[in-house]
């Protein structure tokens, strides 16, 4: 019965969906031609809701499922369809495909490539839960007291994070390994609520197959808003990280090495406090 119930509710929305599309002139309709999945889709979909558009989904059974988890939070007008002439504007990631469209990619760090590249954007679950529109005001949050001085909420797993990792530069499971050692006696882990030179809360993988165990999301982006520094580590396969993107959301200073893959980069001192080795990389955290 519940099954039958949130199929309907799907089918509702579904028309709902496509009737306030068709209402939009076609100047404010988006064809996505989407094939290759990412992370970034949900900040695309997110992003093209933000400027007043709709959405056509030409193709990509990804973009429906992005489309789905966001409808509660990020409420698109979308329709399924393969029909061309009904959008203003057509985006494309296919280096083949007719026509004039806007073609997109994921490729951040090939120089050279055609096309615009699509910015890294906050982990899918923060826009699929709407917290990316509640983001930290400069203005009034500027002296809220931040009690947690260094900061590393995110995922250990050794193997999983260095394997797959071809970029020049330390990655992340030798900098955590560093971090540890060093600073494991003086860490505090989550959940707290007193001030601490070091919080950390670390899902401990033990392989990406397992279920993360982490912070909550909803008390995330609350405790980057609560810590001055945050470590924004290497991701698995690339320098930069959702942890960068969301330190700067919420108003914290990124200790990172990924500074130089940012346009533009970020200065130490300015932006971040950057680090290429691992000594600079201590003077970073007790700076």
């Amino acid at each position: 019965m519940l099954e039958r119930f949130a199929a309907l509710k799907r089918r509702l929305w579904l028309r709902q969906s496509r009737w306030r599309f068709d209402r939009l002139p076609p100047e404010r309709r988006v064809r996505l031609e989407i094939g290759t999945d990412g992370r970034q889709l949900s900040f695309l979909l997110s992003a093209i809701h933000g400027a007043g558009y709709g959405v056509q989904l030409a193709r990509g059974p990804m973009l429906f499922r992005e489309l789905l988890s966001l409808r509660s939070c990020v409420p698109l007008a979308a329709r399924m369809d393969s029909r061309d002439g009904l959008c203003g504007l057509i985006l494309s990631d296919d280096p083949l495909a007719p026509g004039s469209p806007v073609r997109i990619g994921y490729d951040v760090f090939t120089p050279g490539r055609d096309g615009t590249r699509m910015p890294y954007g906050m982990h899918p679950s923060i826009y699929f839960k709407g917290a990316h529109l509640r983001p930290w005001d400069p203005e009034r949050h500027a002296d809220a007291a931040r009690p947690i001085r260094v900061g590393f909420y995110g995922t250990h797993d050794p193997e999983f994070y260095s394997r797959n990792y071809s970029f020049p530069g330390l990655n992340r499971s030798e900098l955590l390994q560093e971090f540890l050692s060093r600073y494991g006696e003086q860490l505090n882990t989550f959940p707290t609520r007193q001030a601490t030179s070091f919080g950390v809360s670390i899902d401990y993988r033990g392989g990406e197959l397992q279920p993360k165990r982490f912070l909550p999301q909803r008390a995330y982006l609350h405790t980057l808003r609560r810590t001055a520094f945050v470590l924004c580590l290497p991701g698995w396969c690339m320098p930069l990280s959702h942890s960068l993107v969301e330190a700067l959301y919420s108003g914290a200073i990124p200790i990172t090495n990924a500074h130089t893959w940012m346009h533009p980069p970020l200065r130490h001192g300015v932006e971040a406090l950057t680090f290429t080795t691992i000594a600079e990389f201590h003077a970073a955290i007790q700076e």
